[in-house]
């Protein structure tokens, strides 16, 4: 299986143009099974990830962190999973305080984790994740939180943009695998110096990870091959 992961950047590059027709083509030309894309904002009007499930021939799973008003448009902003596998059984959780109420600044962002089994395939389940990045004390919090969703002996695959070095991640979650192997960095695209995008898995045999310098946003994806 082929997996892509990316931070899409609210369907922005780096300096703040649309980047919907470059995302598009860039998974159009990879042709994965699964894309798990963090940052993704929409509302019921434009329908984004809507139109780029059905014009790539993908079904898919949005699931908000929280909403905001924006020139009197309600959006909501959160995960997103496309597969061309059917979804079974998708547990969406908030890892960040319950307490949290978005102010406008992303401290106060809740965060959270989205999982799904597909059908047909079973015992193993994909995931999708976005921690809190200004404040080491929510992202730590998260981490926490995220480490209750995951098992020694099921198969999975964890992919996000964790706002942490592997190094530093690997702390938490020492007894499972992250990819890539080596470090790689994949923010900020212009001049990359974080490797804070990773994939997580457990029980699954990896052919090769990956990224692309593609700069329709600020984070390059990740290329996952994999087989179950």
């Amino acid at each position: 299986m082929k997996l892509i992961h990316w931070n899409i950047h609210m369907w922005l590059t780096e300096d703040e143009q649309p980047n919907y027709k470059s995302v598009k083509e860039f998974i159009k030309n990879l042709n994965p099974d699964i894309v798990t894309l963090t940052e993704v904002e929409d509302n019921y009007k434009k329908g984004i990830i809507n139109k780029l499930a059905k014009e790539l021939d993908y079904m898919y799973i949005f699931c908000p962190c929280f909403d905001f008003i924006y020139d009197k448009v309600r959006y909501s902003f959160g995960n997103a999973i496309l597969s061309k596998t059917p979804f079974a059984n998708i547990e969406h959780k908030i890892i960040t305080p319950v307490e949290f109420l978005y102010d406008g600044n992303e401290p106060s962002e809740p965060r959270s984790v989205t999982w799904t089994e597909l059908y047909n395939i079973p015992n193993f389940k994909i995931g999708i994740t976005h921690l809190p990045r200004k404040k080491k004390e929510y992202r730590e919090f998260a981490i926490k939180k995220l480490k209750t969703s995951v098992y020694e002996k099921e198969k999975f695959v964890l992919s996000g943009d964790f706002n942490i070095s592997k190094s530093d991640l690997k702390n938490f979650f020492y007894n499972f695998d992250i990819s890539p192997a080596e470090k790689i960095n994949t923010y900020p695209c212009s001049n990359p110096k974080e490797d804070i995008d990773h994939i997580i898995y457990n029980g699954i045999k990896v052919k090769a990870c990956r990224t692309i310098e593609n700069y329709a946003s600020d984070h390059f994806p990740i290329i996952f091959d994999f087989e179950i």
